[in-house]
């Protein structure tokens, strides 16, 4: 469990520990470990299976989940980069004219 107050906040009485933790801004172990899981199955998707033929499957889910951003993404070809921009409009309902 972690917190956002510092040592010298006081801590008052409360009647339960959940209502502590919402109180000071903590997590739940199982808070974090829920956090933990989802971050892993997009570093899985971004990073597991590596070959060129899902290189820009896997450029698109980094960018999607901002991995790497948009200046990153200049560093790469004008093809690439309208590529993925409009595979992720496409993704998410915006279809380029």
């Amino acid at each position: 469990m972690y917190c956002f107050a510092s040592a010298s906040d006081e801590i008052p009485e409360f009647s339960s520990t959940a209502h502590w933790l919402a109180q000071f801004g903590c997590q739940s172990t199982e808070t974090s470990m829920r956090k933990m899981k989802k971050e892993k199955r997009i570093l899985v998707d971004c990073f597991d299976n590596h070959s060129r033929s899902r290189m820009l499957m896997s450029l698109l889910l980094m960018h999607r989940h901002g991995i790497i951003d948009d200046a990153d993404l200049n560093e790469f070809s004008t093809g690439l980069q309208e590529w993925i921009r409009n595979s992720i409009s496409s993704l998410d309902g915006d279809v380029p004219e």
